[in-house]
Parts: structure tokens; sequence; C-alpha cells
């Protein structure tokens, strides 16, 4: 009855609304029948309602244009912008000014890391302190004490005491327990000059370290004569002598050192035992040392840190910094962005690192018993514990940063706290418990730096949430006041309205399997059945990826259950229209094929017929859309199974925010209409926009209905569509980028005087079958919250899925939200109630974070004490209304598990979606030319006879069906008065359903993979190389994967090949009864006969000991206790062994005379034989032969003749290891390099045959097994890559390879040069240097691949031969570069290569060649057609765009990066033009029509292909005017035989439709044609495709061409940009085979481009002569495409 005298108020035209309904007992014997029973559906009744006419009375016209007006503004946005700019805004919010300023907005958004790292002052403190923390580890290394490491300092006296005997029965110690103690020194004595630094020696008793032993009582004092100059690495003891003394051992003890002989200020420099805490001694003085039984046997007691030790050390601490350094240079660089994958990399890194560490200490306790070794290694545990406590600390912060990133500071707080706890536990075993925290102060440091920064980002978290609470608190007020009111006045309404609200949420759990509602592609059943091929892109019936046909792929999306339905239409009925509803509550059936509205496709080539589509293999039918923009059979077919209007399955999530945009961008208006109407129906209101002029003080908010008339923008403040700026934001700090999580896209409010009201509303909606409900969201009730901010509405996510328009436009599947309140609660809304509630949201997600995460530790402390539970806080505003459990709350009054009670049984209760019971509806025809306007019976209401309607969205549906139905007709005009040919209209609505089904940006994802991959190149072998992917292009190459295979192969031999070469070394080499050495050089320069001495006053060689007889400790070195000679014979020092002994280096000693500086060899050889030596009176040793060449042609020499013996040379100064294949040789190669020795008199050197192991590995053995890997995984990564896309390229295990092989020898190279060894240093260096140039080159390839690589070869010949000439004096003193050789080999071969590639095109292309010239010289020789030529150059000298090269696709021309003054005439002048698309404004880019920008080019291949696909129409209808005026022909289709005529005049076949529909259009250029440009010679640059939209017209004799380039250049509608005539009798036709023709490029300029965007897309025209088109073949084409990619061109 309200509803009728409602309507009757309204309007008195009507129409007849017959309603038959059921009246529905809903309850039986005290329970809920789910079902009705058959008898109940017969009792039915009927109702006529009068509905008006007049509130829905929209003009059909306007709603056409309007539609119109869309589809051209999306081209606009199709054709001028790039296809995902707004995903690269999402995922750089810092290109859309939302730089992070302050900490509040990084601390409450979804991604804190990245946005921590845009506020400036966090950047610069961070790269602070990762410099203060490096600057004092590196310092604490520098100026380390050396007793912490292990050294032994070097003081004048040392005292050793003996604190225990091995028998403690005895007492304290009386006596020392040794028989005496001394200091070592590796390789004795080290000096500064670099010969005396050659291989590494064992530990020696130093030469400096001799003096008197003094004991007593306990100890026993070893006094120097002076005080050392460098410290000691180690230090021994000798046991006592004589039987039975093992008890008198010391055991325990100690080592002081002074340089007082008093020792009152001495230094405790040794124990007993020690261990390491980290990389720090601890000295054990309780621990007794193992001190062995054997009488006067020695005990070394090396307290120095182990190299494995160090390295691990090092390697920790070094992932640590690195990491560090790489997020701080990423965000001081602007690329804040990459700080996040930076974070988790690095963290990642410490994991396996430490990790490894722990894994390595406790295999080396686990492996090595106690007594083994000088020291404790049982303390090894701790370093165990704490290394894997470690790397459990950040794993775990790992998976909180990838997991739960928005609560990362609990991994920092974890982290700091574990370091803090395990440096304790590590302390307390190895100090015990006096001094905690005491082991390595940059862990604790670290540690509070970690707890630093999480206390300091919660303290801030927690501050922001206390001033947001404090925010809503004013506004929550004036919310409570109002809905205390309400509750007073409509306690009952509000109860009702939480049934329904109770109702449809469980329909949602019931129908949906997903919790969590999601922005959803559409997906067809038929295509998830279909075989599929594995694609390089990935494609769903609504994804964001789409698969071509030449190309192989899968789709792993699974559709996922759809909301039933359970108001279903009848598939039988075209019609809704009169038609009877079948109404059930059982399953219905998939929705109809609808008839197309909206946009209507004409029938020539509609996409929506009622049959699915099939692409026949012959002779199919293509539209122009499908046939140049689509192009292939797959996504055609796609297409068009997405575009048809069968059922629904969802796929997967929306992935692109440009797709989501024009999805609201085409659903708004829609949206906007049903709202409208839900408003007209049941009172709803709309907010009306402030009065110009009162916004300085905020006025009072007032709400109207809209009663359907005019444009709804005008006069209320509609919600619209999320600006970029806001839907940005949110991704940023709410939803880590997850576009499908955006719900509000579109929303829109109604505001309601009364609860009733809101209630019929919301009954309207869950029976409407036009929309499907995906979540409810309700606070409006009597339930006090908390977390709230006081706001009473219900919120709706919905669908329009039954919405005919939507389902035509594709968008169907996009989520609205629409929410609905009170007029009182919307009239006491401020604007600071709004931005405090804004604020409040984002804090109020953290809030609720951190107590679930109480109530998850409330649930563990329950187990040990159940007093501690923390009742959880329901979040009310997201699940108002329904418990967790699925049941309905109580204060709902209403409950589907449990039995109603008695007041609810009395009251008549609307029914549920899965309770209707009405049988049919029904509605009269009368009035059929009159819009219809719902009104009557108020669906939702409980009218007094019971009724309830339970689909008023029929009423929305005929209104709307009557005015779109119709669609939009050809050469109707858009609002500002441009007509688009029905062509353009359906080219369009096309590009519009590839933007809403999230396809339209295909081809730059397949443009973004091919450049990546660059798999789509069919050039020659050698023409790849000069393409801009050569390394990845050329990795899929079967001829690269063998040779990539070779060299793994081969270089894995030398891995093993250096690994039998280093255990060479070890050994003793050689065994020789006499050892010579001889003085090749002195200090003063002299050489060969001016030499009359050795220059050293002894030398000899070092046994199995490597020690010399002065630094021997234990037993004398047997092999050398017999000397028959040893003494100076001329300029050589002999020694010889009454047997044959091996040798491990030697030792020589300074001339001991005063100024004998001068005759220390600068240069000299050790010989070694087994042969007799007569020395005699020493003439043999003066013999001829001296004086021959210079010294390093002498001392070169691998044997020479000797006093009667054949010597063989086995040592030198300076040595580098041997490459050699031949195992027998000597692993090392010596070099002819000079030295420099000290010139302190008498001083010992030694010489050790073994290389330092840091160089051997880091310059042979590291590098080479990064070859290896390199080779062989580039090979396999070629063949498996194209199966699995994401395994990386061959170009990325090349490159890291040589990468790594780079950082391999550089670090060996600073190593070298830290320790003296010049040599090894430079050459590490070289090699260095060339692993760093193809590192570079296979990383970043580019067109200077190939020149780069011949550099790099160059390089390392020049190199190679610079240090040959310095090490042997001969270019070839070294031997071939065998690296550098093959790299040149390399470059020229295919250099070559290249040359008979493209010799062999030429010479496929001759006799099409000779043809062209021929004709072409036939034309030249006529007087009239030369007359002719020349004309046609006069012509297109006066048009002056001959020769002008640079061409290119530009952007338009923005406003907004102009200076003001000239902005400001711009934005004047474009007021004329046609408007342009909102977003553009939006985004703040003020286009200017017909003006390009020179420094803005297209970088999307999908701009530039939706602008061609527009200007192509355009510019045939051009090509028709100027063919028919200038007598232009085209190409006709021929008959299957190849009969009939090949060319007609467009003046012929213009009124003749035979003819015009055999006219053969040209194509737009192909895709794979398009990128295969790019990737061979546009150097990735799309801006330079100039030809995607090209067409052709013929002309019998140059009259005729040259009158259409006239025609051409007088037409205003176009503009030409550049010609080339390669007609001209100067034009070298090698460049096109012969072939000639005029090529035009142009743009259209008329109104239509301009309102489209396309007046900015460059277009090709080409003119030719007849006679040249009819030389053009098939057969001819295909040697061409030969030849084409013999060049790769």
């Amino acid at each position: 009855e309200d509803t009728q005298q409602r309507v009757a108020s309204r309007s008195n035209h009507t129409r007849t609304l017959k309603v038959s309904y059921a009246e529905p007992p809903f309850l039986q014997e005290g329970q809920l029948r789910m079902q009705p029973r058959a008898e109940d559906t017969q009792q039915t009744k009927e109702l006529s309602v009068e509905i008006p006419a007049s509130e829905s009375s929209h003009d059909s016209s306007a709603q056409r244009l309007h539609a119109l007006d869309k589809l051209t503004l999306h081209a606009q946005r199709t054709s001028m912008m790039d296809s995902l700019l707004l995903d690269s805004y999402g995922k750089d919010p810092g290109s859309l000014g939302l730089t992070a300023k302050t900490m509040s907005y990084a601390l409450l958004s979804s991604a804190p890391v990245v946005n921590y790292f845009r506020v400036r002052w966090w950047r610069q403190s961070s790269a602070v302190v990762a410099i203060i923390y490096s600057a004092l580890y590196i310092a604490g290394v520098a100026i380390r004490d050396p007793v912490s490491q292990g050294m032994v300092p070097a003081y004048q006296y040392y005292r050793f005491t003996n604190l225990e005997h091995r028998n403690s029965s005895l007492g304290s110690p009386s006596s020392p327990g040794i028989a005496e103690f001394g200091l070592e020194r590796v390789g004795q004595m080290r000096g500064s000059a670099g010969g005396s630094l050659q291989g590494m020696g064992p530990l020696c008793l130093a030469s400096d370290a001799r003096g008197s032993l003094t004991v007593e009582g306990a100890t026993i004092t070893l006094s120097l004569a002076d005080k050392p100059e460098r410290m000691f690495d180690s230090w021994y003891i000798v046991t006592l002598g004589g039987e039975g003394t093992e008890g008198l051992d010391a055991v325990r003890f100690k080592l002081e050192a002074s340089d007082d002989p008093s020792f009152e200020e001495a230094t405790v420099i040794g124990a007993s035992s020690h261990t390491y805490h980290t990389t720090k001694l601890v000295m054990l003085f309780d621990m007794p040392a193992p001190i062995p039984l054997e009488r006067l046997s020695m005990y070394v007691v090396n307290a120095r840190l182990p190299a494995w030790v160090l390295w691990i050390d090092t390697l920790v601490w070094c992932s640590q910094m690195a990491g560090y350094t790489i997020v701080v240079t990423f965000a001081i660089a602007g690329r804040p962005e990459r700080t996040y994958p930076s974070i988790l990399a690095s963290f990642f890194v410490q994991f396996v690192v430490n990790f490894l560490a722990s894994f390595v200490y406790l295999s080396h306790e686990l492996s090595t018993e106690p007594s083994d070794l000088p020291f404790d290694w049982s303390h090894t545990r701790a370093h165990s514990v704490y290394f894997f406590v470690i790397g459990l600390s950040s794993a775990n912060i790992v998976f909180i940063l990838k997991y739960a990133q928005k609560d990362f500071e609990l991994g920092f707080l974890v982290h700091g706290i574990s370091i803090l706890a395990v440096s304790a536990y590590g302390d307390f075993v190895c100090f015990g418990p006096q001094m905690p925290l005491m082991g390595k102060r940059s862990d604790v440091a670290l540690a509070f730096g970690h707890l630093f920064i999480g206390l300091y980002i919660a303290f801030q978290k927690v501050r922001l949430a206390v001033e947001a609470a404090r925010g809503i608190t004013p506004g929550k007020a004036k919310y409570d006041e109002v809905w205390s009111n309400v509750m007073q006045e409509q306690a009952e309404a509000v109860q009702r309205l939480q049934t329904v609200v109770g109702e449809m949420q469980m329909d949602i759990l019931a129908a949906q399997s997903l919790k969590v509602p999601r922005q959803r592609n559409r997906q067809d059943r038929e295509l998830v059945n279909q075989p599929r091929r594995l694609s390089i892109i990935q494609m769903t019936r609504r994804g964001s990826r789409v698969a071509d046909e030449s190309m192989d792929g899968g789709d792993a999306s699974q559709p996922s259950s759809r909301r039933a339905s359970l108001v279903t239409v009848d598939p039988a009925s075209e019609d809704t229209l009169g038609s009877e509803l079948n109404l059930s509550a059982q399953e219905p059936p998939p929705l109809p094929h609808r008839r197309a509205s909206l946009v209507s496709w004409s029938s020539s080539f509609s996409l929506f017929g009622q049959a699915p589509p099939v692409l026949p293999r012959g002779g199919r039918s293509l539209n122009y859309l499908e046939q140049n923009v689509l192009q292939s059979d797959r996504m055609v077919l796609a297409f068009r199974n997405a575009c048809a209007g069968r059922s629904v399955q969802f796929g997967r999530p929306v992935d692109s925010l440009d797709q989501l945009h024009a999805q609201a961008f085409f659903v708004h208006d829609l949206f906007l209409d049903y709202v409208g109407n839900l408003g007209m129906q049941h009172g709803g209101k709309f907010k009306l926009k402030a009065p110009a002029g009162q916004f300085a003080k905020e006025p009072q908010p007032a709400f109207a209905v809209w009663d359907g008339s005019g444009d709804p923008r005008n006069r209320f403040a509609i919600g619209g569509i999320k600006s970029a700026k806001s839907f940005v934001e949110k991704l940023d700090t709410a939803y880590v980028c997850d576009v499908s999580k955006l719900l509000d896209m579109v929303r829109e409010t109604l505001y309601f005087d009364s609860v009733t009201d809101l209630e019929s509303c919301l009954r309207a909606i869950q029976c409407d079958s036009q929309v499907e409900v995906v979540q409810v969201k309700s606070t409006m009730d009597d339930t006090t919250r908390k977390l709230w901010a006081g706001m009473r509405f219900v919120k709706l996510n919905l669908r329009l899925s039954g919405n005919e328009e939507a389902q035509e436009l594709a968008v169907d599947t996009h989520i609205c939200e629409l929410v609905l309140t009170l007029t009182d609660i919307g009239r006491v809304q401020t604007r600071q109630m709004g931005k405090a509630y804004r604020q409040w949201r984002k804090c109020k997600r953290t809030t609720e974070r951190m107590q679930r995460l109480a109530q998850h530790l409330s649930k563990v402390a329950c187990l040990f004490c159940p007093a501690w539970k923390i009742e959880p806080v329901s979040r009310d505003e997201e699940n108002a209304g329904i418990s967790p459990s699925g049941r309905l709350n109580a204060h709902t009054g209403f409950s589907w598990l449990e039995p109603p009670s008695e007041a609810t049984v009395g009251r008549n209760l609307p029914s549920s979606p899965v309770r209707r019971n009405l049988s049919s509806l029904e509605l009269s025809k009368d009035n059929e030319g009159a819009a219809m306007s719902p009104g009557a019976g108020v669906p939702g209401r409980v009218l007094s006879s019971g009724l309830y309607i339970s689909n008023p969205s029929v009423f929305h549906h005929v209104r709307r069906t009557q005015t779109a139905e119709k669609g939009i007709e050809t050469g109707n005009p858009t609002s500002w008065g441009v007509r688009l040919s029905s062509e353009v209209q359906e080219l369009i609505k096309g590009l519009s359903h590839l933007s809403t089904l999230g396809v339209l940006h295909f081809d730059d994802r397949r443009w973004k993979t091919s450049s990546d991959y660059a798999r789509a190149d069919a050039s020659s072998f050698s023409s790849v190389f000069f393409s801009m992917r050569p390394v990845t292009a050329v990795g899929y190459r079967w001829q690269t994967q063998v040779t990539l295979f070779v060299l793994g192969c081969y270089y894995a031999l030398v891995v093993f090949s250096s690994v039998s070469r280093r255990e060479m070394q070890y050994k003793p080499w050689g065994s020789y009864k006499h050892f010579r050495l001889e003085t090749m050089r002195t200090r003063d320069k002299k050489e060969g006969g001016e030499i009359t001495g050795p220059g050293v006053s002894d030398f000899n060689v070092l046994g199995h000991t490597r020690c010399s007889s002065e630094g021997m400790l234990g037993d004398f070195d047997p092999e050398a206790a017999h000397l028959t000679f040893s003494g100076p014979v001329g300029s050589s020092f002999l020694v010889s062994y009454p047997e044959s002994r091996s040798m491990t280096g030697w030792y020589i000693k300074t001339g001991a005379g005063e100024g004998s500086e001068p005759l220390d060899p600068a240069y000299f050889n050790v010989w070694a034989t087994n042969d007799n030596v007569v020395v005699g009176d020493g003439s043999c040793a003066l013999a001829l032969g001296r004086e021959e060449g210079r010294w390093w042609e002498r001392g070169g020499a691998s044997e020479t003749e000797w006093c009667g013996a054949k010597w063989s040379r086995v040592g030198s100064p300076h040595y580098v290891a041997s490459t050699s294949w031949n195992v027998a040789e000597h692993p090392l190669k010596f070099v002819e390099v000079e030295i420099d020795l000290p010139t302190e008199r008498g001083l010992l050197q030694t010489f050790h045959l073994l290389m330092d192991y840091r160089l051997y590995y880091g310059i042979y053995f590291l590098p080479a097994l990064c070859y290896c890997v390199g080779g062989l995984m580039g090979a396999l990564s070629g063949i498996v890559s194209v199966h699995f896309p994401d395994f990386q390229g061959t170009h990325i295990w090349c490159g890291f390879s040589f990468g790594l092989a780079f950082v391999s020898h550089f670090v060996s190279a600073c190593v070298a040069f830290s320790i003296g060894n010049n040599i090894l240093g430079y050459k590490a260096l070289g090699f260095a240097t060339t692993a760093s140039i193809l590192s570079g080159v296979c990383l970043y390839q580019g067109w200077w691949f190939l020149p780069i690589v011949f550099l790099a070869g160059i390089q390392a010949i020049a190199s190679w031969t610079a240090i040959s000439l310095w090490l042997w004096h001969s270019p070839l003193g070294g031997g071939f570069s065998f690296a550098g050789l093959y790299i040149f080999t390399f470059a020229v071969g295919v250099t070559s290569m290249r040359v008979f590639s493209i010799w062999k095109s030429r010479h496929l292309l001759k006799h099409d060649q000779d043809m062209y010239d021929n004709l072409w010289a036939k034309l030249l020789e006529g007087e009239d057609s030369r007359s002719c030529i020349d004309h046609l150059e006069k012509v297109v000298r006066m048009i002056g765009l001959e020769g002008n090269n640079y061409c290119r696709q530009h952007q338009r021309l923005r406003a907004d990066k102009l200076p003001p003054a000239i902005r400001a005439g711009y934005i004047a002048q474009s007021a004329s033009h046609p408007p342009l698309n909102p977003l553009f404004w939006d985004l703040g880019c003020w286009f200017l029509p017909g003006r390009l920008d020179p420094n803005s080019k297209v970088s999307s291949i999908n701009q530039l292909y939706a602008g061609a696909a527009i200007a192509n129409l355009l510019i045939v209808e051009r090509l028709k005017v100027w063919a028919e005026e200038s007598g232009g022909m085209f190409l006709l289709e021929r008959n299957g035989d190849g009969s009939g005529e090949r060319f007609v005049k467009w003046s012929d076949a213009k009124d003749n439709p035979a003819l015009r529909s055999q006219v053969q259009w040209t194509r737009m250029k192909r895709h794979g044609r398009a990128i295969e440009k790019l990737l061979r010679s546009y150097h990735h640059e799309p801006d330079r495709l100039l030809d995607i939209s090209r067409n052709c017209v013929i002309f019998d004799n140059m009259v005729d061409l040259t009158n259409c380039i006239g025609k051409i250049a007088t037409d205003e509608s176009v503009r030409i940009e550049r010609l080339k005539n390669r007609l001209s009798p100067s034009y070298n036709s090698d460049e096109t085979a012969g072939y000639r023709d005029m090529c035009i490029n142009l743009r259209v300029v008329n109104k239509q481009a301009e309102t489209l965007g396309a007046e900015i897309h460059m277009c090709e025209v080409q003119l030719v002569l007849r006679k040249f088109a009819e030389l053009k073949t098939n057969e001819g084409h295909r040697r061409y495409v030969i030849a084409r990619n013999r060049r790769g061109v």
C-alpha cells in the first residue's frame, strides 16, 4: 500500500505489472524448511501494481551517443598511452608523485621496506650507519691486538712459568719442567724485499730469536741480545731428558714477555691451552696441554688463528656488508623498489653462509680428537650454536619479509635478541659468567642496531595508532549520538536489517569457495579443456597474458566456483520482456546467449553469434580487428570465446591496473544507473555538491533523490572512478600491490532517511538476478565494538553479472562497491572526520595484526597458565553480523543453525534467496514505447499481505533494454560532432574488449619476453651476433651449445690438472748430488764476464723440513748431515752431497763484508746435476761463453754445461705456475725478473718452491672452475629454457661465470700486491681485465657485442704479450695466450661468416635484381619516361622532405611540461578540440591535439598497433580519394588457379560491389616481423617502427604517380613527414635488390584521427609502378625473406 501511494504521487503515466506469488509457509513444526513443498507452489495470488513511466524517460539517442563517446575516449587511451602505464605506476608509485616523505606513510603501508627508503633522512641515516659499521669493523681488524690473533709479540725477554707438573701429587712446581723453549717464525725470517716473500715456508726457528736461557725456580727466562724487529708466529718447548722425568713435565704453564728483565710490567702472551671465540684468542690456563711422553721431544704451541676460521669470519662479515651496501646503494641511487629484493637476498645469503659455517665447525668438532690438537676445540660447539642460531634468525627475517612484510620489525627484534643470546652463550662458555657480552663487540653492536630498528618502528606504530584513535574520538561521539537516536526510534527495523545481512552472508559463504573476494578474469570452459602448447606468453580467457599461435604456451589457472543465482532465465527465451521467469530453489542452468545491446556488432561480422565461434582452416572470415591486431588463430578463437555471452567461470585474479581501470571506465555508468534506480525505488539519495563560494566554511551536507533526468555528475557528489593517485596509494599502503584486492575502483554511496528504506533496498539487491553480491559488511547494529571509528553503514561488493550490457562490454566480472547509510549519519560527516577515519583505517590494520599476534601468543601461554587467555577481538567492520564459525551473531535475531524463537515465528520474515517461492512474474505490454521505472511493490518490503517480490531488477532490465538494445547506429556522431564510420566504430569496440579482457597489452608482454630471450630471431648464425641480444639468441643454436659444452669439458680437465699440480708442489722436487747458485746479474748492473763472484756468503738447499740448518727444529736433516763441498766457484756457489737428495727450496745469506752491497745478485739461477763435477782450479767456471748474449738469454735456458757436467735449472728468484699438460714437468715455471735483496749484511733469506695457496687457487683453480660451470650450464640453458622460460638464459650463465672469474682474479691480484708478489699481481690483473670485459658484454649485450669481443681478444693478447716481454724478455717466452687467441679467432670467424652471409643473400636475389634493373633501364631509355622521372624529382624537391632520415613515432605534446606562459596559450587553443580521456587529466597529462613531442617517443608496441589500426582505416579512406583522382589501382584477390586481373582502378571498382569486395587491402605488419626488426635493426626502439600501417597504390605510368603525390601533398587531412624517392636515377638499388617505388611516411590529421588520438601515428604509403608490381611474385618474396634472414635485417 505504501508503495502504491508513492508511485501514484510520482506520475500519472503508468504501466501494469502483474505479479503471481505464493504464500510461503516459512515454518513447519518449529523447524525451518529450506525447500518449498510441491503444494506450496500451487497456491498463488495475483497483485497488479502501477509503475510510472516518467522516472526513467531517458533519450535513447543520448544513451547511444554517450556509449560512442565512451568508446572514443577509450580509443584515445589505447592509441596515446602505454598499455601498461598504470601498472608501471603501481610498481613505482614515486613516478606518480607518491614518494613517501614521512615515516608515517611508510610505517602504515603494505610495503614498508621500500617506502622507508623513499624517506630522505632514513636513506641518509642508513648510509651513515653502514659506513660507520664498516669503518669500525675494518679498523678493528687493522688495529687488532696481535696477541688476540695468536701471534707472539716482539720483546727482548721471555719467561716460561710452570704452573703444574704432570704428576700433580708433587705439589707446587719447583722447576720449569722443560729442557728449553724458543720462538719460531714462518720461513725463518721475512724481509721487505720481493725475493724473500716468494713461496710459502713452514715454521722454523727464528734466526733472531737465539739467546741465553736462565732457570730460576719454576721459571726459565730467554734473554735476546736485541729486541727483534718483527713478531714471531709461534713458540715451542722441549721436554726433559732422562729416564723417569715424565712426572716432572710441565702440563699447565704460561709464557710472559717484557722489555724489562725484572718482568715488573709483563704481558702474558701464551698459555698451556687456548681456544677462539669467533676470531679472538682465549687463553686457558686451567686446562693442561697434551705434552708428549717422549724425552727431549718438541711440543709446538701454535696459537695462530687457523686460515679456515679467518675465511669463515671474513665470509660472514662480507655477506652482511655486501647486502647492506647494495641496499643502501639502491636507496641513494633513487631505486627504492629494488631495496626489498636486495634485503631478501642479503638475509638469505646470510642464512646460507651461517648454516655452512655452523656445519664446518660442527664437522670439525666431531671429526677431531682433543688430544690431536694443541689447544682445546671443545668450545667449537659454541661456534656451531652461534652460527646456527644466526642463520635461523636470518631465515626468520626472510620469512617475515616475504609473507608478513607489514610486521617486519618483528624479524629485526628476533634477530637482535638471537644475536645477543648466542653471543652471551658463547661468552659464557669461553670466558665464564664474569664476562658476558665481552667477546666480539661488533656482533653486540649489530644486535643492538637490529633491536633499535625494531623497537623504533614498533614505537612509531603505537604512537601513530594512539594519535589516530584520538583523531576519530570526536567523530565517533557524533556517530554514537546519531545512532542512539536511531536505535530508540527504529530498533525493530535494525533487527530486520541485520536479518537480511545475515542471510546474504550465509548465501555468500555457501556459494563461494574463496573467503576473500577478488577481482577476477573470466574464463571459458572450452578454453580450459582445449589442448595447449607451451608458449612464451601465457593466456587465460580473460587473463592478462595471451598466447600466440606460433609459440608454445600453457595456462595453470583453475576456475573457481561462481555464486549460484536462484532466479534463472529460461534459455529458450531470447528476450526477457513478457517471458515467464522460472523461480525455483534448484540449481540454475547456465545463462543464455544474450543478444547484443549497447555494443552490438554489425551483422556482417558479429562476434556474438548464438553458436560458439569456430575458426575453419580454409576460407575463414575474420574481421578487421582479428586480421590486423590479433593476427593469430589462437588469439582470435580466445577473443571470440571470451566475447561470446556464454556462462562464465572465474579464472585467475586480475593482475593489471590498466585492465582494472578499463573495466571501471566502462562499468561505471552501468553501475551508476543501477544505483540510481535503486535510489528511485527505495528512497535512496545522493549527496548534493556544495554550492560555489562556500568552501571557506564547510557547509551542511544536503541530500536529494535523483529523478533520472540529466547527468547526476552535475548535481551530486558522485563517487565515480577512484583516481589514479588514490588507487596506486591504496595498492602501495594496503594491498602489497595485489591489484585483485581493489574492490572499490567504482564506488557509490546511497543515503536513506530510515532504516526501513535501507532494508528494502538491501532486499531488492538480495533478490536481484542481475547482480551478484560477493561481500557484505554491516556495522548497523547495537553491538559495542573495539577498534572502530563509529560510522554505521552497510557496504556491499557486487558484480553486474546478469546485466546484458556489462556482459557485452566484458565487465560483468568487475566488482563494484556500494555503501548504504543514513542521511542522519551523512549530515554529521565532515572533511576532518573523513581524514581522521582514513588515517585510523591505516593504523587499524597494524593494531589488528598486533592483537592477532597477541592472541596466538596467549594460546601458547595458556598451555602453561590458563589465566593468561586473551579474548579474541572480532573484526566488526569486516564481519559484522556473522560469527567466525559461520553462525549468525545473536544480535541479528536469527540463526540458520538453531530453531527460531516464538517471536521469530510470529513475524512474517521475508524469504531468503534459497527459499523463494514465487511461481511467476508477468509484465503487461501496455504502453510498449514508454520507458518504465520501478516503483510498485517496492521489492524487499513486507507488505500487509505477506507478499515479497523476489526479482525487482526486471524493471531496471526493461528500461535498459529498451533504451540500449538498438546499439550504436552507423554514422552517428559523437557528442562533440565527429562522425565515425561503422568500421571505425567496430574497431574501437574491439579495442575496448581487449582492454576489459586484459589482453590489450599482449604484444608488449610478448616483446618483453622476446627481447629478454631473443628466441624469435630467425637470422643466420653469424647475423645473430649483430642483433641486440646476440648471446641470448645464439644460445638456442646447436653450434653454440656444442661449443660451450666442449669448452666446459676442457676447463673441467684444467680444474683436475690444477689440483694434481698443486699436490706436486707439496712434494720435494728432484734428486740431485750437486747444486749450484749462479749469479747472472749483480746489483750494480754487471753481467757475464764482469761478475767475479756469486755475491752471497752462504747457499744451500732446503729439505723436507723446509728450514735451514740454523732454523731446523728437532732432529737435524739427515740428508744435509754431510757436505762434501760448499763454497764459491767463480760466479757460482757450489754445494755437493755424497748421495742424491731432494729439495723444496734454498736459502742464501747476503755478503758478509762491508761495502759488498753492489755485488749482491740481482738475478741468479739454481742448477742441479748428478754428473761428476770437476772444478779443479776453478778455470772451468771462467770458460768461454759467459759473454755471449744478455743475462736473460743465458739465464733462461733450461740446461747448461759447466765444469764437465750437464746442469738442469731447478730454481730462480721468481716463478709462476706451469700450465703444461705434461705432469712430468716441474709444476712451476721460472721467469727472468730481477730481485732486490736487502742491504743488511749476512742476512738469511729463504726461497720455497711452494706457491701461496691463495694465489694459486685464486688465479688458476677458481677461474677455471667458473668457466667450466659457465660453459656447461650455458649449453644446458639453451636446451632447457626453450621448455622452461624461467630458466636463466645463456647470457646469464656466461656473464656470471666471467664475473666470478673476474672477482677471483682481482682479489688474487690485490693479495699478490699486498705481499709484494708483483709478478702474479700483474698477471692476475690482466686476466681480470679480460674477464670483466667478457662479463659485461655477455650481461649487457647489444649491437656492439662483436666489436667489444674483438677488443677483448686484442686486450688479452696484448696483456699477455706485455707480461711475456717483462717476465721472459720475449713476446712468446711464456707461450701463446690461448684465451686471447680463441677470443680473437672467434670474432674474426663470425665476421667472416657475416660477410659470407651477406654475399650469399645478394647472390640469392641476383636474378630478381637483374629483372628490376632491366626494367628500370628500359624506363630510362624512353624520353617521355625520363622526363616524367625528372619531373617527379622536381616535385619531390619542392615538397622538401626527401632524405629526412629522422622520423620517429612520437607522443603528443604535453602542456603540463611546458613553461607556464606557453602552457596557458596552448590550453586555450585546445579548448576547441575534442575532449580528452578523463584518465589523462587524472594523471596530469594535458595532451595537446595535433602536436608532437620530439623528446617523448613511443615505447609500447600495443600502443603503436592500436594507433596504427585506427590510422589505417582512416588512411584507406583517403587512399580511395587519391586513387580515384589520379587513376590509382589496388590489388585484387585472384582466383584459385591464379587467373584473372591482378589490379583494378578504384574509379571502376567503387560503384561495383563485386569488384569492391575483391579489393585486397594491405594488412598491418605482422607481430613477428615487427619484433624481428626491433631485435635486428632498430636497437630495441619501438618508435622506429613506421610501417605498421602500410598501404600501396599502383599506377600505370609516372604521370599518374606524380599527380597522386601532388594530391597527397595538398590534402589537408594528412601531413607528410618523409619521402623516399626510390624512383630517382641517383638511388642505389642494391639496398632493395633492384626494387623501386615512392615511399611516403605521413600522418592523418583530420578530426576523426584527432578525436581518436591517432593523428600522431606515422603511416607508410607506397606508390608503385604497375610494371614493378607485376614482377613481384610469391616465390620472389620467399627468396627475399631467406636473404633477409641471412643478412639479419
